[in-house]
Formats: C-alpha cells, sequence, structure tokens
C-alpha cells in the first residue's frame, strides 16, 4: 500500500469446514493533499463463480 497502487488478491479460506474463494481489492485512501491516510477493502465471495468455472472445465475435458 505504501506505493499508492490498488493492489487485488484471491485468498481461499475454511470456516466450519466450508472453504470460501475471496476476492479482495485493497487501495489506499489519501486526503486531500494526497497523503495516504487509511485503508479501502473490497472483499468479495468469488466461490460460486469457481465452482462454475471448473464445472466448465471438467465438461470441457469429458467431450474432447
Amino acid at each position: 500500500m505504501a506505493s499508492g497502487r490498488t493492489e487485488t488478491a484471491e485468498h481461499r479460506i475454511t470456516i466450519g469446514g466450508s472453504t470460501r474463494t475471496l476476492l479482495s481489492a485493497k487501495a489506499p485512501y489519501c486526503n486531500a493533499a494526497g497523503q495516504i491516510v487509511g485503508l479501502i477493502d473490497i472483499v468479495r465471495d468469488t466461490t460460486a463463480h469457481k465452482e462454475q468455472e471448473q464445472a466448465l472445465r471438467n465438461q470441457a475435458f469429458v467431450v474432447e
């Protein structure tokens, strides 16, 4: 974050025996003078999307 750039990362976490895939986008929050004074973090659960992608890959493999 010290670079002042937005960073995106994918994380896999397990809670209560269920594994979830999360996409995190972090960006600096700056004041009027342009100084970094905080962090904005948006986290999105992409588990269903990842499962659908994998199902399509599996289906394509069977077709070939």
